[in-house]
């Protein structure tokens, strides 16, 4: 059972998603709830250790993301873009992965965001996050087209 979507954000949730990831490691809502509850800023530690523990023994996709969305939101860039490589190399063309890659490389200031968003739009020509970050390296570079 999932917990209300109001509650979302409490330690109590916390515990149950974590709960549910250790019966179906491959629960896409419950990782997505690990992911939201970790802006919340609550026992980040530990969470940061299951995340950990979870790279370790069960690398999935998921649980990648989830690592990769934490590190950034702690400004930890580089781990970040080390675990969505990792699902880059086994996935070139996960769109997710290379929407929190560019992300990350944005908030450090790295040039590879323009490459990332040119892959990004070759795969979806409409995709917002890799027309936003197109749209800020024109700017940077005092493109307008």
């Amino acid at each position: 059972m999932r917990p209300p979507r109001k509650i979302i954000g409490t330690r109590q949730t916390r515990v149950e998603f974590i709960r549910a990831l250790r019966e179906n490691p491959r629960d896409p809502q419950a990782w997505n709830g690990i992911v939201e509850t970790a802006r919340t800023g609550f026992n980040r530690p530990a969470l940061q250790s299951f995340l950990e523990d979870a790279l370790r023994t069960e690398p999935t996709t998921l649980a990648r993301l989830a690592a990769g969305e934490f590190y950034s939101q702690e400004g930890n860039y580089a781990r970040a873009v080390e675990i969505l490589n990792a699902i880059l190399q086994e996935q070139p063309n996960h769109v997710e992965a290379l929407e929190k890659i560019a992300d990350a490389h944005a908030s450090q200031g790295n040039a590879r965001v323009a490459e990332i968003a040119a892959r990004i739009l070759a795969l979806e020509p409409d995709n917002p996050k890799g027309l936003f970050h197109l749209a800020t390296v024109r700017l940077y570079e005092g493109r307008s087209d």
